[in-house]
This record gives C-alpha cells, structure tokens and sequence, in this order.
C-alpha cells in the first residue's frame, strides 16, 4: 500500500502553533505509527484512546499512556498510567482504556509512551488532552464539517477548514458524511459495482488507503482531542444496494480499520446517540438500510429509516430528558422524484421546503421531532450553508464541499431562506440558554476564520 510521507498544509501550520504554545498536531508519521492517537468512547468514567501502528514495529515493542486532569508535558509523571501493551505486529491496531480516577466535566492530559525493548529508555509523544461529558448545566463547543471528500484536490482549502476547527478546540467533532470519496451511486437496479466502485481498481489496499488518509492527513489535527462521531454519507460506499458488491466489504472493514466507531448502538456504527452535558446527539443513516438505488432509480423511498432506525430513533426520543436534542444525517430521508435539481432523479437534495413531502420518512422523522421537541436537523451533502425552519425545527446544511452545476437551482428552491456556498465549518457553542451556531469561513486568504453567519436556537 502506498504511502504519502508528505505532511498537508495543516501540519506545518499546527506544528508552529504547537511550539507557541498553542493547539499541537500528533507527531509526524513515522515507521511506528501509521495513524496518529485518536480519541474514542469518552464517558464519564472512562475513555479509550485508539492508535494504528506502523511498518516499523516489531514484537518487542511496548507501549503505555500516562494520563493525568493536570499537565506533565515536559516532566511525564502523570498520576495514571495504563498497563503495559506488548506483542503487538506491524499494523495492528491499538486501544487504551483509561479509566483510573477519571470524573465527569474534566479535562485529562495523557501521553504515548513506546520503547524498542525493556532495555532502552521511553519515547514519549507530544501530550494531548479529552474532556469527559460536561455536567448538565455545563456550556462547551463541538463542530461540525462535512462533505470535504477527502482526496487529492483542494487539499489546502481542504486543510484549512480541519485546521479552523481544531483552532476552536471542540470536545467533539461531528463528521456528517461524504468526508471520503470511496464510491459513486450504484447506478441502477441491481447495481453496477464497477461503476459504484470505480475508484477502488486496485482492490482492499485502495479501499483502506483512502480511510487511511482522512484520518492519518485529514483529521490528525484534532482527533487526538476531540472525540470525533463518523457520520456515513452517500460517498463511503457503504449503501445497503451495495451489500452484495465484493467491493462493500473492502471499504467497511477500512473504515472498522481507521475509524473507532461509537458502536454501543449498532456494530457498524451507522446509527447511534451521546449524550454530553444538556445536549443530546443521535446520529442516522438515509443509504445504510436501502433496498434500492433510490438516485438512478428516480425513487425516493429509497432514503430509509427502516425498522432498526425507526425503532431506535422513536425509542431514543421518548426516553430523553435532555434539553436540547440534535438529529445528524448526511441528508434528507427522502425527497421528490424529478427532483428540479437533479432532473429525472430523487437526490434527497434541500432544506426544511423538502422535508413537507408526504409519504417521505423525513415527514415522519420531522413528526417525531416535533412530538419530542427536537431542535436541529444537521445535515450535510448540499455542498453549502443554510438554515431553514420547520414547525420549530431548524434544518441546518452544512455541506462543506466544493459547488456544483445543482447550487445555484437549489438557492432558488431554499427560498425563503438563503444560502451561502462559502467553503467552511460549524462551530457550535451549547449554553442553558442556547445553541449559538456559527459558521466560519476557511480560505487561503486574510478572510479565514471570518465569521459568515450566526444563529440561535432557542428552548422549545
């Protein structure tokens, strides 16, 4: 499998600020490790920290992780330290599960230690830091990118918007979709999997090496600190038409591979809930249960909940207590066939005008959340920014990725509200109050990290 040794935009720039004393990326790759430390499962009384390893290792290396709710950047005597780790070969994947007097609403520092063998002194990597889930009461920021399609073009523009949101130091990052570009539509009934998966020529290895990047380039800039929650989009390759493709395979067990999952819910990941502090996030999947490719076929209905999702989302809702409730998918569950936008196609493209269409289950999905008192719908694969309302639901676009030939159809059917096509991110700052959304503006210029828009959602 080929490997880039070149480190992005991202990594220059995090690395400077690292050395003023300010937010670090992981260290740069090396043969010992192939995917730098990534957060995983954080809870109030636990968390585990998830490392690849590289081509270098051997069987006698060990490994182990001082942690601590203070600082040893530079002395390493942390209060905990997990047991030691060895045996493990090239490749292999590492977990830590730091548990050792760890409390709710705290930050925790921690460190990768390794050393070749028993005889030679440790190696300790840069320090990096997670918070366990804020007390209800608590205000904290998370955020949220999507639809970067993380491959070889615009990777500086790219690069800019991962390093914006590692600038806001966030306890957690929402992916919503499309973040990887390992498959095209199935193109049909019964799919075409050489088409769908045309990117993938070279088999597993392609498969494993494009979640390889988007994490080890793209997110390594803030997965070690923020916990990140993977939202599948219609580009993961992963759609249920696809299941009896070989190719759906490959790409699941690359992202299983690169991707720790927030798996409590369901195996794979596809759907699933957090809670932190007041905030409560339930995450979906519109392709995962299809039947059919509801894009070629011109048929909507094939954005589904199904009754895994359906049952899990209306049993979720009626038992949450949280005060504000947040629903994340890559797009609509539905939409209408002959979309104008993508004629002679049902793309799921829109804002809160589409999700009115009957026999949808984005219709009953909204009638749930007005029922329970949902806040958000936050979604991604416009490809722009919006915010549009529904009976007290906020339908926010966050579709970070370049324009395309639908923007400027899709601006005239998002009337009333409007659009913005500027290539960003979404910070969001969670009070008692409110959830004050932001979105911030990534460029190459002295413009980046302006903020374009701001809103408020406010208690129903």
């Amino acid at each position: 499998m080929s490997r880039d040794p070149s480190i992005p935009i991202v990594a220059a720039l995090l690395s400077l600020l690292c050395t003023m004393g300010g937010v670090c990326l992981p260290s740069p790759q090396d043969s010992t490790f192939s995917v730098p430390e990534t957060v995983w499962k954080v809870t109030g009384s636990s968390a585990a920290i998830f490392v690849q390893l590289g081509t270098g290792v051997s069987d006698n290396y060990e490994f182990k992780i001082g942690y601590d709710s203070s600082s040893h950047g530079s002395d390493h005597n942390y209060l905990h330290q997990t047991s030691m780790t060895t045996g493990k070969s090239a490749g292999e994947k590492l977990t830590f599960t730091l548990s050792e007097g760890l409390e709710p609403n705290v930050r925790y520092y921690y460190s990768l230690a390794y050393r070749e063998d028993p005889s030679k002194e440790w190696t300790w990597r840069n320090e990096r830091s997670f918070v366990t889930p804020r007390s209800a009461g608590s205000s904290f920021r998370f955020c949220v990118v999507s639809d970067l399609h993380y491959d070889g073009s615009s990777l500086k523009q790219k690069n800019r918007v991962l390093l914006n949101v590692a600038l806001d130091q966030p306890d957690f990052v929402v992916t919503l979709g499309d973040m990887v570009p390992a498959s095209d539509q199935g193109h049909g009934k019964p799919p075409d999997c050489l088409a769908a998966y045309s990117r993938l020529g070279s088999g597993p290895e392609e498969a494993a090496d494009i979640w390889y990047r988007a994490v080890a380039t793209g997110l390594a800039g803030f997965a070690h600190s923020s916990m990140v929650i993977w939202v599948n989009g219609n580009h993961e390759g992963m759609a249920g038409y696809l299941f009896g493709c070989p190719q759906y395979q490959w790409v699941l067990q690359a992202r299983k591979t690169y991707i720790p999952l927030l798996d409590q819910y369901e195996p794979n990941g596809f759907f699933g809930t957090v809670t932190w502090g007041d905030l409560q996030i339930i995450w979906l999947d519109p392709l995962a249960y299809s039947t059919f490719d509801p894009y070629w076929t011109n048929n909507p209905a094939g954005y589904r909940l199904a009754e895994a999702q359906s049952l899990f989302l209306s049993q979720t809702l009626s038992a949450s207590t949280s005060r504000w409730k947040v629903i994340c998918a890559h797009t609509l569950f539905g939409g209408i066939p002959n979309d104008p936008c993508s004629l002679g196609r049902a793309y799921a493209r829109g804002n809160a005008n589409y999700a009115r269409t009957q026999g949808t289950d984005q219709n009953y999905i909204q009638s749930l959340m007005e029922e329970y008192g949902v806040n958000a719908y936050f979604y991604g694969h416009d490809h722009m920014y919006s915010i549009s309302e529904l009976n007290g639901v906020a339908y926010v676009v966050v579709g970070s990725g370049a324009t395309g030939w639908w923007t400027d159809c899709l601006k005239e059917k998002y009337l009333p509200w409007s659009a913005r096509t500027d290539l960003g991110h979404l910070r969001v700052d969670v009070t008692t109050d409110s959830l004050k959304l932001s979105y911030i503006k990534a460029s190459l210029d002295s413009s980046n990290g302006q903020v374009l828009d701001t809103y408020y959602i406010y208690p129903r």
